[in-house]
């Protein structure tokens, strides 16, 4: 897997012109968190894949340790007719460690796939059982200290691996903030220490039923985050989870009249934002987004932008400054 000498303009116009057609629904506030749905002018075709945890309830999909277990990689073996669709940041749950996965990847129909995922249980190393289920969503603070890491090792090494200590530093961080217990340093744990508010979160939030296909999370009035997503039934799957990764990140955030201009904004620096554009290990491309003040990530599959994800950058970027160079301006 080589990354393109000269990124794909279709791909980016294909972006550009997503992200422009989006659409403001009305705020959902519960506290210091508000979610603004995002909406396609345009009805968009069935979704041509199942998600993870819909293709493990059907049997079709089975996650497990690889024959020669790793930290990194772990083994997805696709017995169904459809691709499955993994979000980046999906908790597996399971096997000698609980793990997450670093990118968002479409694994094709009938496959074996090495699947590229960080630790998230940083003191377990036995199995608990022998397959993976699906577990929480990493909440965004997480998801987006591992973007500079994946690109930098898409590039210097062609797959998606993240760094494992920094991942781990993050999660005993957002422990102590918490006052979180874990007996193995498991992310999990900080959900279950604050079960109680990250429930009430997404009990008061819930998904329109009028189809949006994507969310913006503020937190204390400001924009953090954004998935989105190419059909409204993908983001009515991840829903919940998505809600309470963002309630966990907006636990000690404040009320605050939500401005439609910072979304907007994080819209916008996304598609003036610097890019590179990789193969995907599994299908179609991955392309990252870097620059104003943003960080993000879309897979693109066959002239679909099947997910974006878009998060306020805090600081400054950690990739390595000889990569620096290699993002390509719009």
């Amino acid at each position: 897997m080589e990354e393109q000498k000269q990124p794909t303009s279709r791909m980016i116009e294909l972006l550009a012109a997503w992200l422009n057609g989006l659409q403001f629904g009305t705020p959902l506030a519960h506290k210091g968190l508000t979610l603004v749905p995002l909406y396609s002018p345009e009805p968009g075709e069935t979704a041509r894949y199942q998600t993870l945890a819909e293709a493990i309830a059907a049997g079709l999909v089975t996650v497990s340790e690889a024959k020669a277990a790793r930290v990194p990689t772990l083994a997805l073996t696709n017995r169904g007719p459809l691709p499955v669709f993994i979000l980046d940041g999906e908790e597996l749950v399971g096997g000698l460690q609980n793990r997450i996965v670093n990118t968002t990847l479409l694994v094709p129909a009938r496959s074996t796939f090495t699947l590229p995922v960080s630790c998230v249980e940083r003191g377990r190393w036995r199995e608990t059982r022998p397959v993976f289920e699906p577990g929480e969503t990493a909440y965004p603070r997480l998801r987006r200290g591992k973007f500079d890491h994946v690109t930098a090792s898409y590039a210097l090494r062609g797959q998606p691996i993240a760094d494992q200590g920094e991942v781990w530093a993050d999660i005993a961080e957002r422990q102590h903030r918490l006052g979180a217990r874990s007996a193995t340093n498991a992310m999990r744990d900080s959900y279950v220490a604050r079960e109680a508010e990250v429930r009430n979160a997404q009990e008061q939030l819930r998904c329109p039923e009028d189809g949006p296909v994507g969310v913006a999370a503020l937190v204390g009035g400001k924009a953090l985050c954004a998935d989105i997503f190419d059909h409204s039934a993908t983001l009515k799957a991840y829903w919940n989870r998505l809600v309470r990764s963002y309630a966990l990140e907006a636990l000690e955030a404040q009320p605050a009249e939500p401005s439609p201009d910072a979304v907007r904004q994080l819209l916008q620096r996304a598609l003036t934002a610097e890019h590179l554009v990789f193969a995907s290990p599994g299908l179609g491309h991955d392309v990252r987004l870097n620059g104003n003040d943003l960080v993000g990530a879309a897979l693109i599959w066959d002239d679909v932008v099947v997910h974006t994800a878009l998060f306020a950058r805090e600081g400054e970027s950690s990739l390595p400054q000889r990569l620096r160079g290699r993002w390509h301006a719009r």
